[in-house]
């Protein structure tokens, strides 16, 4: 409550007071619900704590054995940890307590006082799956207008990459482009940037902006850049010279580039691996060429009369799946 009072007193800043005390009240209920749930898991803890305790004891002073004791993530996700009963036998040291205390105050007269931390504690495992239940979200569907806006900054992002990525820079994406207050381009790039390029190459044939032949060129040539560059124990270093191919100094290794790298190296693989099956056209080229021109009507002066028409134009027929010959048996 304390805390609850302190959120209340807070500045209001630019939130009007309704709204202030809106965030205080939902502030103070969460708070208050973390409180019950921590006393209703009481006993389960208690119990936990002790045997952590009597194990450890036993095993350093007596037995010996066991002490590089753990539970394996494989285990852990073979566990049904979805249903109630799962909780009830985790959890049943809070509804045995419960039980226990209970039968010994019946006789004494108190129940009726601590009938409610009783049915507490023996509500623990429920409380606890329900708070562990996967969160369901409905299914949200973009409407005309937000699709469009989506693929429309798809397309914009994806000319960032088309126009920059090219041979001057070995086919690896320039850190960033500066248009104000001068036009620069920063000739330097991170294993972070490439796998990030890749990916968008990737997304860029998914949404029909570019062909499978282009997305496999593209990729082969960063490829065999990436190979040229100096490497410290097969690790790609944080910053190269687009242009020379060379390290920036000072040349260190990054973990978080390095991971980035082998996560959208993996993915781009498996969207690779998808392109194997999927038709060598079908009608995501029609989609591609409609956001193509849409950005094209934005940017042309004017407004873009014509390329608004061409990009608004829905009488384009949707072209059949063509498959390679090798599909066919």
């Amino acid at each position: 409550m304390f805390d609850a009072a302190i959120a209340v007193g807070r500045p209001i800043g630019e939130a009007s007071l309704a709204l202030h005390l809106r965030r205080a009240g939902v502030d103070a209920l969460r708070r208050i619900a973390q409180a019950i749930f921590s006393a209703a898991c009481l006993p389960f803890e208690a119990w936990q704590n002790l045997d952590a305790i009597a194990r450890t004891l036993w095993r350093i002073h007596a037995s010996g054995r066991k002490l590089l004791e753990w539970t394996t993530s494989s285990s852990v996700e073979r566990m049904d940890r979805n249903r109630l009963s799962t909780a009830f036998r985790a959890m049943w040291p809070a509804p045995a307590a419960a039980i226990v205390i209970g039968c010994a105050l019946l006789p004494h007269g108190t129940l009726p006082f601590a009938v409610a931390w009783l049915v507490l504690w023996s509500s623990a495992p429920a409380f606890a799956w329900y708070l562990s239940r996967p969160p369901t979200r409905p299914d949200e569907v973009l409407d005309a207008a937000e699709l469009a806006f989506a693929r429309g900054v798809a397309r914009r992002t994806w000319n960032f990459f088309d126009r920059f990525v090219g041979a001057e820079d070995h086919w690896l994406p320039p850190d960033n482009h500066q248009q104000q207050p001068i036009v620069r381009t920063a000739h330097r790039t991170s294993p972070t940037n490439i796998g990030l390029y890749l990916l968008a190459a990737l997304a860029a044939h998914d949404l029909g902006y570019i062909s499978l032949g282009q997305l496999i060129e593209r990729t082969r040539k960063t490829f065999d850049s990436m190979a040229r560059l100096a490497r410290h124990r097969g690790h790609f270093l944080n910053w190269y010279d687009t242009t020379s191919l060379q390290p920036l100094a000072p040349a260190y290794v990054s973990t978080v580039d390095s991971g980035n790298l082998a996560a959208h190296l993996l993915t781009l693989r498996q969207g690779l691996l998808e392109c194997i099956d999927a038709p060598l056209v079908d009608a995501r080229w029609i989609d591609g060429i409609r956001d193509t021109l849409a950005v094209a009507s934005e940017a042309a002066p004017g407004g873009g009369t014509t390329w608004k028409r061409l990009a608004a134009c829905t009488s384009i027929p949707e072209l059949l799946p063509v498959r390679r010959p090798l599909d066919s048996g």
